[in-house]
C-alpha cells in the first residue's frame, strides 16, 4: 500500500507543479480512495523510484502531467482524481477522472507513445 501512496504523491506533486490540477482532494480522501480500489495487482505498479528510473532509461517517454492532459482531452471539463503507472512489458498510465456529469472514468495511456489504449 505504501507504494500506491508514493505513486499518488509523486503524480500529484508533478501535476500540481505544472499547474495541471488544483488539489481537488485532501490526502486522507486520496488514501481512502486508494484503499477502496487499488488499481488491481499492486505488484505490477511502479514505485516512485521505479517510475523515475523507467523515465530516465527511456522505457517511459510520457510524463505523468502529460498523461493527465492526454486523459483530460478525452473528457473535456473532467476533474483529475489520480493516476498510477503500471509495469509489465508495456508500461501504461491509468488516469482516473470525474467527468462533468459526475461519472468516474479510467483512461489507459501507453507510457511510451502517449496513445490512448482504453477510455
Amino acid at each position: 500500500m505504501s507504494r500506491k501512496i508514493a505513486i499518488l504523491a509523486v503524480a500529484i506533486a508533478g501535476a500540481t507543479l505544472t499547474g495541471v490540477m488544483a488539489a481537488p482532494h485532501s490526502a486522507s480522501a486520496q488514501l481512502r480512495f486508494a484503499q477502496q480500489d487499488p488499481f488491481g495487482d499492486l505488484r505490477q505498479n511502479y514505485s516512485a523510484e521505479e517510475a523515475r528510473d523507467a523515465r530516465q532509461s527511456g522505457q517511459v517517454n510520457v510524463t505523468a502531467p502529460q498523461a493527465i492532459e492526454i486523459a483530460r482531452a478525452q473528457y473535456p471539463g473532467a476533474e483529475y482524481l489520480d493516476l498510477v503507472l503500471r509495469g509489465g512489458g508495456d508500461p501504461q498510465y491509468v488516469v482516473r477522472l470525474r467527468t462533468a456529469d459526475g461519472r468516474r472514468v479510467e483512461v489507459v495511456i501507453d507510457a511510451r507513445t502517449g496513445a490512448v489504449v482504453r477510455r
